[in-house]
């Protein structure tokens, strides 16, 4: 009688692992299959804030990894490419995500303009130039992140906003 309760018990612990292991496959496969937008908002509202990143963690690995050895542009233009495909949401994530990452390597590219080129009298001209379009790059980036978040009819928009406030000047 042992026997047969242990191999009940055995038998019972596996067909609850199958059961689990298929819950998460069909879980991936779900998502897998989404298109971005309010489907994956609803998704992050089901399961739950954190559990469900969606294709903003994934923007992190598009970055450029050497910033004073290659050109940053190209690595950036497809991290933009990739935004346009998102729903708002997902924008609104991804923004979370990106605006720290810009900012880090702003610095780091500060960093290594002041100490690498400033500093050193023998800096090289291509060094420069590459760190300064580097530079101009991520400015880009930062700027079209903040116009993709921030409404449009905020400010009243056109060129008057623009324009500084004539109050005692």
């Amino acid at each position: 009688m042992a026997e047969s309760f242990l191999e009940k018990y055995e038998s019972q612990k596996d067909s609850d692992a199958l059961q689990r292991l298929n819950k998460v496959l069909a879980k991936d496969n779900l998502l897998q299959s989404m298109e971005p937008g309010l489907i994956s908002e609803m998704a992050n509202m089901a399961m739950g804030p954190g559990k469900f990143t969606g294709p903003a963690k994934g923007l992190l690995k598009l970055f450029p990894k050497g910033l004073d050895t290659e050109e940053a542009f190209p690595a950036l233009q497809k991290i933009v490419t990739a935004l346009k495909g998102m729903g708002q949401g997902e924008k609104t994530a991804a923004y979370k995500v990106l605006k720290p990452k810009i900012m880090k390597d702003k610095t780091r590219l500060d960093d290594i303009y002041n100490n690498d080129i400033m500093n050193n009298p023998n800096a090289s001209g291509r060094l420069g130039t590459l760190i300064s379009k580097n530079q101009e790059a991520y400015s880009k980036l930062d700027s079209y992140l903040d116009n993709l978040i921030t409404p449009k009819g905020l400010m009243g928009g056109g060129v008057a906003s623009l324009m500084p406030l004539r109050h005692g000047l």
